[in-house]
């Protein structure tokens, strides 16, 4: 739906990847919601757990 391969986005869902602005932009588009929205919570998200 956004053009983008479904590992990629895995990986990025399950913490194994990182996404660019460019790339939440997208995902965000194909949600219909806010690119802000994709960050909520992420300051409860402990830093060791990040890239894991």
């Amino acid at each position: 739906m956004i053009g983008m391969n479904r590992t990629y986005l895995s990986d990025i869902e399950n913490v194994r990847g990182n996404a660019s602005i460019d790339v939440m932009v997208k995902i965000a588009d194909g949600l219909d919601v806010p690119v802000t929205r994709l960050l909520d919570g992420a300051e409860i998200c402990p830093p060791y757990r990040l890239g894991k």
